[in-house]
């Protein structure tokens, strides 16, 4: 839940009938219209490299993306290669390798460490493992502003809803009273970073 028990008080207090039920369908809802959650959660993404994502020079870095934001902690970045023997090997390479172009930003650049031969000529992919979201204590004011909103609606309209999951966030929603979801709220949501 992005907001506990003990702060319902405060984001939802025109409704005194709001209760976690509601707190948790507001939370389901914003999740599906944002489409995916804002909650931490660990990724492995394969970034793969074309010609253009490589500088002219042999000791450049390469150029990647990676697709959630906000990013918490890199975890380990490798790649996996053949050896000369036909078979695969594990390469790690220091989390410290992949420089941002910001804090916010989902770009990097990865130096491969001088002194390191790789056994391959041209790096094509590279494994990261990350972290991205927000931590329980770390959710943005907008959303606990947005969710205090919605189930306080929820709570005053009665709540009932219909929906169908096909997927983690992959949500199709059918909401009975569409006055219950309202475009402060949708501004409120879409002005939180999230990838």
């Amino acid at each position: 839940m992005y907001i506990t028990e003990e702060e319902i008080p405060i984001y939802c207090p025109l409704i005194k009938e709001t209760t976690m039920s509601h707190v948790e369908y507001a939370c389901v809802l914003i999740d599906s219209h944002k489409g995916k959650s804002f909650k931490l959660k660990e990724y492995t993404e394969l970034v793969k490299f074309n010609k253009r994502s490589r500088f002219s020079s042999v000791l450049g870095p390469y150029k990647g993306k990676l697709k959630h934001l906000p990013r918490k902690e890199i975890k380990e970045v490798y790649t996996i290669v053949p050896t000369m023997f036909n078979e695969f090997t594990k390469i790690n390479y220091d989390t410290e390798s992949l420089y941002f172009d910001g804090d916010d930003s989902p770009y990097f650049s990865f130096y491969l460490n001088q002194n390191f031969i790789c056994p391959i000529r041209e790096l094509k992919e590279l494994k990261v493992v990350y972290t991205a979201g927000y931590a329980e204590n770390e959710y943005p004011e907008q959303l606990k502003r947005a969710v205090g909103l919605l189930a306080q609606n929820l709570a005053q309209m009665g709540g009932t809803l219909e929906w169908t999951s096909r997927d983690d966030y992959d949500v199709k929603l059918t909401l009975k009273n569409e006055g219950i979801f309202t475009n402060e709220i949708k501004r409120l949501v879409d002005t939180i970073t999230l990838q």
